[in-house]
């Protein structure tokens, strides 16, 4: 059954950038039935179709997508098996991330704790393979399923292709949307954090998962980093960009340049690096601003829409930030977000 369809639907309010041209057909199917049927009226109409969640890792188009903008509705969340102290939760892709952090905190289930407060849903939560002081989704993710225009399957954890804010989701759109996600999670009061930040906003290294929940809570709010209406500066695409890998000796390089310490993670001869501090460096200090674009006064990977801003204004901040980067450090910068075009999703055109 076709679910209800509506047309020249607006979008930009629909994503926390709040940019962007409206969606030719608009539709929230409620089932895997009537998404299939919503894939087999766009194939009869040769137009493309794009599953959104919370719009939170998405720059759209001033000329909005010519195609069928999809918003799963279904949010069931149960477990479905148990043993012990280990138990697998089966989430919708449509239920909201924070939704099912809070659920797990409330339950004493961990693995998810820290990553808090980060906005969108469970099904993009995969494609991006979110993460966050030390955890990332794809420790807790057991299998994957999809349906590709035509029949459900499953992948495996192994199947996903997970890498540091990816996933083959992310990669190869044409693999089909996500419908759940099934978790493997432990029953545990407590955890222990490796972050100094959340160490400090603690007071101790192992704390109650809802202590961990409430500091992270608290540390992304400093940063303007949950979506609040009432702060213009989370009016973002969260971290526009992802914190690079380099070798040890482009990070000697780096300190030598700039004269100041870098902070370096990792044990062999690559090395993960702060992109805010890149940007920072190059010139780009927080609270920059530039026409209707500029960067939070609370954290330089997140560009914001200062009230007005178009796709276009967003593109080219963001390719004068990646230019003075590369520029004075030789490092190239990748953008997190996707661009949601006229025609389709693509990599963010920098």
């Amino acid at each position: 059954m076709l679910p209800p369809l509506y047309e020249d639907h607006p979008i930009a309010a629909m994503t926390t950038l709040g940019i962007g041209g409206t969606a030719r057909h608009f539709s929230s199917p409620s089932s895997t039935q009537e998404l299939a049927a919503l894939h087999q009226w766009a194939r009869a109409r040769t137009l493309p179709t794009f599953v959104l969640g919370g719009g939170s890792n998405l720059l759209v188009d001033d000329h909005g997508f010519d195609g069928v903008l999809i918003q799963l509705s279904s949010r069931d969340c149960r477990v479905i098996d148990e043993q012990g102290d280990e138990l697998r939760l089966r989430v919708d892709a449509g239920m909201p991330w924070d939704e099912l952090v809070a659920f797990c905190v409330a339950q004493g289930l961990r693995g998810v704790e820290c990553m808090s407060g980060i906005p969108g849903t469970v099904g993009g939560a995969a494609v991006q393979n979110i993460g966050a002081y030390g955890q990332e989704v794809c420790d807790v993710i057991e299998t994957v399923e999809v349906f590709d225009g035509v029949s459900q399957r499953s992948y495996s954890n192994d199947q996903c292709s997970f890498a540091y804010r990816h996933s083959r989701f992310k990669a190869r759109s044409e693999q089909g949307t996500i419908t759940a996600v099934t978790l493997r999670l432990q029953r545990r009061a407590s955890a222990r954090v490796a972050y100094a930040e959340l160490i400090a906003a603690l007071g101790e290294q192992e704390a109650e998962l809802l202590a961990i929940r409430e500091a992270v809570l608290a540390v992304r709010r400093r940063k303007s980093m949950l979506v609040d209406p009432s702060d213009p500066n989370t009016r973002s695409a969260g971290s526009f960009f992802v914190n690079p890998t380099i070798t040890r000796q482009q990070h000697a390089s780096i300190e030598s340049l700039s004269g100041k310490a870098l902070s370096a993670h990792g044990k062999g001869p690559m090395v993960k690096v702060s992109a805010a501090w890149l940007i920072e460096q190059a010139g780009f200090p927080r609270g920059y601003r530039s026409g209707q674009v500029g960067l939070s006064p609370a954290h330089a990977l997140a560009i914001i829409n200062l009230g007005s801003a178009r796709a276009t204004e967003v593109l080219c901040f963001a390719r004068s930030i990646r230019d003075a980067v590369f520029e004075s450090f030789q490092v190239e910068l990748r953008p997190e977000p996707l661009w949601l075009g006229y025609r389709g999703l693509a990599p963010l055109p920098l």
